[in-house]
């Protein structure tokens, strides 16, 4: 395994779950299966060891599943499920090598967070609050854990922490002036950013700088309507935030940066130009000091990544590496790692 390696997860048209790989950087990509022919909507991939990768989501009935790639992501193996227990696993986060948590809601909307301390072969229910659907998860420490979600007695964005590795957890912070939250990422073990949008559907992005404890509002993308739901760790100053213009298919993509770990945000990259007009971003990556990947959906739901070198500042350093404009599959997660 080397940095020029990436993995992406989602599911095809047939629901079922689905990888695209790249072995140089983001160029070129090879489709491949990673359920058979059993419906597995993919949400999640983590990186557990320099070959280690873990894939979450769930099954037909709804069930939670988790897959296991011991080989850099080429060949994946169903070890977890959650047993005829309805979890919709929407993301998780690797404390360490054994140590793993998956976050989601059953099927009465109340928050669920599985715990594995065996390097996810296995997993157990540690904990659970009504009321609460959580949809990201970022390791702070190797004790702290932050997760962000929505309330849905109100759709307020609520966020939530873990001081024991994610056994028990409290309530840090309800964002009232939101109406989602939608992804978080801790940039170092101090500074987290928490993303999503206002009730004007404005992107903002809610930051920490005393490890989760305490929370202040940035309004990131001006009256610019950005739906903002992913949030990427570049360095410890540097971060992107993404989504799109809507939440439909009809969404043109959207791509914001920040190198003053989230104080200020410029917008890099809008679709409305490009040549995949509608897009739905969902992940980035930064494969080298000066490659950068953004995954995501276009209007055909088709996966589309775009990729740029060296400068960030506008759509024409970025093109879109083939094969990413005729196949249907969903992409819901990129993952890059390196050797260390």
């Amino acid at each position: 395994v080397n940095s020029t390696t990436l993995v992406a997860v989602g599911y095809d048209a047939s629901i079922y779950g689905v990888a695209y790989r790249s072995t140089d950087n983001g160029a070129t990509w090879t489709l491949q299966n990673i359920s058979g022919t059993t419906v597995a909507y993919l949400q999640n991939v983590i990186r557990i060891n320099d070959t280690t990768l873990l894939a979450t989501g769930r099954d037909s009935s709804n069930y939670g599943v988790v897959y296991r790639s011991t080989n850099s992501g080429v060949s994946w193996t169903l070890v977890a499920a959650s047993a005829s227990v309805v979890a919709y696993l929407e993301a998780s986060a690797a404390i360490s090598e054994t140590d793993l948590v998956a976050v989601g809601r059953n099927s009465s909307n109340a928050s669920i967070v599985y715990r594995s301390t065996n390097g996810g072969t296995s997993w157990a229910l540690a904990w659970t609050a009504p009321a609460y659907q959580l949809r990201a998860v970022t390791k702070v420490s190797s004790t702290v854990l932050i997760a962000v979600g929505i309330r849905t007695t109100d759709n307020f964005g609520v966020i939530l922490r873990s001081t024991d590795a994610g056994r028990n957890w409290s309530f840090v912070y309800t964002a009232t002036a939101i109406a989602q939250l939608y992804d978080v990422v801790a940039l170092t073990s101090a500074i987290i950013l928490a993303v999503g949008k206002n009730t004007s559907n404005y992107g903002v992005v809610y930051r920490s700088t005393d490890g989760g404890n305490t929370w202040s509002l940035i309004n990131a993308t001006g009256t610019t309507v950005a739906h903002i739901v992913s949030v990427e760790r570049i360095s410890d100053t540097v971060a992107v935030i993404m989504g799109g213009t809507t939440l439909t298919t009809a969404s043109y993509g959207l791509v914001y940066r920040s190198t003053d770990a989230g104080l200020t945000w410029t917008l890099i990259l809008n679709t409305t130009n490009a040549p995949a007009s509608y897009a739905n971003f969902g992940a980035a990556t930064m494969v080298t000091d000066n490659i950068i990947t953004i995954a995501g959906t276009n209007n055909s739901n088709y996966p589309v990544v775009f990729r740029s070198i060296g400068v960030y500042d506008g759509v024409t350093q970025f093109t879109t590496p083939a094969p990413f404009v005729t196949n249907d599959v969903g992409v819901k997660g990129i993952e890059h790692y390196i050797k260390s």
